[in-house]
């Protein structure tokens, strides 16, 4: 997952501009990559859903500090149409297309609206 490597430097002033009340993150596989989200999320008050087959190594520990995270356990094409539409979706995940399509066609199959971010090592 590369959403914390690149939190400070660029994405955390992308999401401050674009402000989003709710955030989905599809592929939140460990606690320590989750906790930028949490710090911005807790400063402007937005809820962050994080997708993933497994959920962080330390759950309990991260949702304790950050109240407005919410981890949903299971695959993206059966969790998504469960939640609420979201101002914001981040798509963390391998580097090909077959890994990352599922999130990508779950998001345009329902119907949310909101904008999206894909992201992948360089």
């Amino acid at each position: 997952m590369i959403i914390d490597e690149l939190w400070g430097p660029l994405l955390e002033p992308f999401v401050t501009d674009l402000n989003p009340k709710r955030i989905v993150v599809i592929g939140a596989e460990t606690s320590e990559r989750c906790q930028g989200l949490g710090v911005w999320s807790a400063r402007h008050d937005a809820e962050v859903e994080l997708i993933d087959r497994k959920g962080p190594r330390t759950w309990s520990e991260l949702q304790a500090r950050y109240p407005s995270l919410q981890l949903h356990q299971g695959r993206v094409q059966d969790v998504l149409p469960k939640l609420k539409a979201a101002d914001l979706y981040i798509v963390d995940g391998d580097p090909n297309f077959f890994a990352v399509s599922p999130a990508l066609e779950a998001i345009q199959k329902h119907g949310l609206k909101g904008g999206w971010m894909g992201m992948k090592r360089i």
